[in-house]
């Protein structure tokens, strides 16, 4: 079976995971980030979330159970 590594857990690292996936590879993913937490979306961390109008589910990019 391949693997394929993503260097990044960003935006653009989750989504070339989920284009991967829906291009039909169905080998293993390996997302590598430098976080000790799933990937989550920027933007709304510095305004939603810090101001407390949303939790941290509503930031994430995946969910936990989520195979990618």
């Amino acid at each position: 079976m391949k693997t394929i590594t993503i260097v990044g857990g960003s935006v653009a690292g989750i989504r070339s995971a989920e284009a991967l996936r829906r291009a039909g590879f169905d080998g293993h993913l390996v997302l590598v980030g430098d976080e000790a937490h799933r990937p989550y979306d920027r933007p709304p961390l510095s305004k939603a979330f810090l101001a407390g109008s949303v939790d941290e589910d509503a930031i994430g990019l995946v969910d936990e159970d989520d195979e990618v």
